[in-house]
């Protein structure tokens, strides 16, 4: 059921108030506004109200397996992502001054740590190098790979790279077939 409560649209569900809408109470945001902090790694996130709240707010993280909070309570929590990338939610409540509920959830982004070992080799005309993808925090799965540089050499569906008879410096791609934005370079010189 909805109702409007002080020019606020609010809902009631099982005798609780809660905002409706995508999420957002009027006058609640985050500090960062779009936080993003990869796998495994802590994140301080601050509630901003634009009207005084009573007491401490109380934090919750939506998903079952979305990370953690240091402390439930307070203006401003820590947040410790999960070990998987992903989009999960921070949600917030409190009191406005009026006794109305104000509540907030706030997208969090996951993304993961991935590398490229080596990132950097010095190989003579011809020589080979193997390339390894460390990705934390997608399933396991693969890497498409390709040489960037035109005539810059070749690499295997393995990563093991072959350099051109050519002197120079070319660029390694390995790009996650899990998560496309998840690319990885390594720089090769060839002398």
């Amino acid at each position: 059921m909805r109702t409007s409560h002080s020019g606020i649209l609010v809902c009631a569900l099982a005798g609780l108030l809660l905002a409706c809408g995508s999420g957002a109470s009027a006058g609640l945001s985050t500090e960062p506004a779009a936080p993003v902090v990869m796998v495994g790694e802590r994140l301080e996130v601050t509630l901003v109200s634009e009207e005084p709240l009573k007491g401490e707010p109380e934090w919750e993280v939506q998903e079952l397996y979305g990370g953690g909070l240091l402390a439930s309570r307070g203006r401003t929590v820590t947040y410790l992502a999960p070990p998987a990338a992903g989009t999960f939610h921070l949600v917030a409540r409190g009191l406005r001054a009026d006794g109305t509920a104000a509540r907030l959830v706030q997208p969090v982004t996951v993304t993961p740590q991935a590398r490229l070992e080596p990132q950097a080799a010095n190989l003579r005309p011809g020589a080979t190098q193997l390339f390894v993808p460390r990705i934390k925090g997608l399933p396991r799965g693969t890497v498409a790979w390709k040489v960037e540089d035109a005539d810059g050499g070749a690499i295997t569906p393995e990563g093991l790279y072959t350099a051109p008879g050519r002197a120079g410096t070319y660029r390694i791609l390995a790009t996650s077939t899990e998560d496309a934005s998840v690319v990885l370079v390594a720089t090769v010189t060839v002398n």
